[in-house]
C-alpha cells in the first residue's frame, strides 16, 4: 500500500463535497502543542532543584506540500484563498491515523519552472479555529 500518497488534502467546493488539490511529490502534516513554562521555585526550598512544568499553549496544526503544478478548479480557488487571505474549509487525510477538518487559512505558494518545462508549486497552510479530528477505526 502507497500510504504517503494516500495522505491528500482537499478544499471544500461550493456543493459542501470536498476535492483533492493535486500535489503530487512531497506532503506534510505537523501538529505542535507549544508549552508554557509555569516552572516557580519552592517557597519552602527557594534555593533547591528546580521542577520543571508546564501546560498546554498554542496549538497548531499546519500543512505542506509540493510537487507539480497541475491545473484545476480546485488549484484555481485555493489561489484565491491566498490572495484574498480567505479562510475555507479544508480536509487532510493521514491514511492509518485519520482526517482532520476545518477552517484553513493558505499561508504562501511558490511556483517554480525549469528549462524542461515543468512547473513545481510549494504551498503551506494552517489550520484556523477548531480542528475535527475523526480517528481511522
Amino acid at each position: 500500500m502507497a500510504l504517503g500518497r494516500e495522505l491528500i488534502i482537499k478544499r471544500k467546493n461550493a456543493d459542501d463535497e470536498f476535492d483533492i488539490v493535486c500535489v503530487v511529490e512531497q506532503r506534510s502534516l505537523n501538529i505542535n502543542n507549544e508549552e508554557v513554562d509555569t516552572t516557580r521555585p519552592d517557597c519552602d526550598n527557594p534555593g533547591g532543584v528546580l521542577k520543571y512544568s508546564s501546560i498546554g499553549g498554542v496549538q497548531s496544526v499546519r500543512w505542506s506540500g509540493s510537487g507539480a503544478y497541475v491545473s484545476s478548479a480546485t488549484q484555481a480557488l485555493v489561489l484565491q484563498d491566498i490572495l484574498g487571505q480567505t479562510l475555507a474549509e479544508y480536509q487532510v487525510t493521514v491514511p492509518s491515523v485519520g482526517t482532520f477538518e476545518g477552517p484553513m487559512r493558505i499561508l504562501s505558494a511558490n511556483f517554480q519552472g525549469d528549462k524542461s518545462g515543468e512547473m513545481t508549486c510549494d504551498l503551506a497552510g494552517v489550520f484556523d479555529g477548531d480542528v475535527v479530528f475523526a480517528a481511522v477505526a
